[in-house]
């Protein structure tokens, strides 16, 4: 995929070998953040369900909480974050 025209390349004096190293290197680099990005936010993910996991199961102990609470708790956690699937069961 060429994006430089011939206009811009007169102007630029880059020649193809050039102009085509610096857009695999940004292309590299754009792939690598994104998959970075991707792993950071899946470990923030389970690290929150590890979190919820934790905090059901120490009032679970502590307060005799019931399956009542964990499906309350999903119905309202599903209108903050809808596209989290916060299921009973995820919970």
């Amino acid at each position: 995929m060429r994006i430089l025209d011939i206009t811009n390349k007169a102007q630029t004096n880059i020649n193809d070998s050039d102009y085509t190293e610096i857009l695999h290197q940004a292309i590299s680099q754009i792939k690598t953040a994104r998959t970075l990005i991707a792993k950071q936010v899946n470990s923030s993910t389970n690290s929150v369900y590890w979190n919820l996991d934790k905090l059901l199961f120490e009032k679970h102990l502590e307060e005799g909480y019931g399956s009542g609470v964990v499906k309350q708790l999903s119905i309202d956690l599903k209108n903050q974050f809808p596209d989290m699937g916060l299921s009973p069961r995820n919970l």
